[in-house]
């Protein structure tokens, strides 16, 4: 059984699989410093303790052998397993401060408290258990997310499109973290010299960005060469039409376009920051690069001069996400988790 706290792309894939769930308004009890929302963690708090006793009633009734709960902002299933003295399995899939300063409500240390008492935590990088369990005495489990089923791979790397010009991209949603800018300022350092040389950014999200975005793009003289694509659902033809994917998100817990980009045969340029450093290898599945557009700048400058590269590193890239980051390797990996759990 699945408690959603409503309805929407999720809800709808679980009706497509068949799949029991029941949508129950619960909030989270975190959320981003100073906006909206964090102003609304009280009341939210007051919410989810209404709803609780009549959430418990139903998994009560259900008789779970243990609760999975998706995300470190939702404390729901932390409530219900301690009530009912149910195993709990967490899925830390965030670094709620550092990435999106996140606070919890009502403290930190009541989130911790919960977290302590899970039959076991699943981190999806280093990167992740070290800013969120760190030193602390809780019991957890690496298991990187699978991101394509190996049904993808069997077809082998795909064969690379001659094209004129080299065509970067930069996917996720338009956020001063996502650093966007800096790939911008980065793409500015080579754009003049190679004018048949690309940028495409996909994503949509604060309006203000955008348009410091589009303004940088107008000052430096290359709105011919960067295209903004808005939002895409299915990114497959982009990751096709790409030739090498930038990854400049700060503090990323794992990083799903840098491995969708490795699983479509693409060599990754990702910051030196969050987990970017466990998916690919310096020099092997594409480049690292440190926090300034000169840095970036050299590395998208060694593929617009070597393109031969691209190739070589994308099929790198290609074997390493079929090794470690298929859904089957994921799916099998959990399973193997929850059926160690006794209730």
């Amino acid at each position: 059984m699945v408690y959603c706290p409503k309805e929407g792309g999720f809800s709808n894939k679980l009706s497509e699989l068949n799949i029991p769930f029941e949508v129950i308004p619960y909030k989270n009890w975190a959320d981003t410093f100073l906006l909206p929302g964090y102003w609304l963690l009280p009341f939210r708090y007051f919410q989810n303790k209404m709803i609780l006793s009549s959430l418990l009633k139903k998994v009560n009734t259900f008789g779970p052998d243990l609760i999975h709960t998706n995300s470190t902002v939702l404390g729901m299933g932390a409530y219900i397993a301690d009530q009912l003295q149910i195993p709990h399995v967490w899925h830390i899939r965030e670094m709620a401060k550092l990435h999106y300063n996140m606070r919890f409500f009502p403290s930190t240390d009541h989130f911790y408290k919960y977290l302590s008492k899970a039959a076991r935590c699943i981190v999806i990088s280093e990167a992740v258990k070290n800013e969120m369990i760190g030193k602390r005495k809780i019991n957890s489990t690496l298991v990187f997310n699978g991101v394509l089923h190996a049904e993808h791979f069997k077809s082998g790397y795909p064969s690379p499109v001659q094209k004129e010009a080299i065509n970067f991209l930069i996917i996720g949603m338009l956020h001063p973290k996502k650093n966007q800018l800096l790939a911008l300022q980065g793409f500015s350092k080579v754009a003049k010299d190679f004018p048949k040389a690309r940028l495409k950014i996909v994503g949509t999200g604060r309006r203000l960005y955008e348009q410091q975005l589009i303004a940088f793009c107008r000052t430096n003289q290359i709105e011919s060469q960067v295209e903004f694509a808005g939002y895409v659902s299915n990114p497959q033809k982009i990751y096709e039409q790409a030739d090498v994917v930038l990854m400049c998100s700060e503090h990323e817990a794992m990083g799903r376009v840098t491995v969708e980009a490795m699983a479509y045969g693409k060599p990754v340029i990702g910051l030196r920051s969050g987990a970017t450093p466990e998916l690919i290898e310096d020099g092997k599945e594409g480049f690292l690069f440190d926090k300034n557009p000169e840095n970036l700048g050299k590395h998208m400058r060694y593929f617009l001069e070597n393109p031969a590269a691209i190739e070589t590193m994308g099929r790198n890239g290609f074997k390493s996400a079929k090794e470690k980051f298929t859904i089957d390797t994921y799916v099998d990996k959990m399973y193997a988790i929850f059926a160690s759990i006794k209730k």
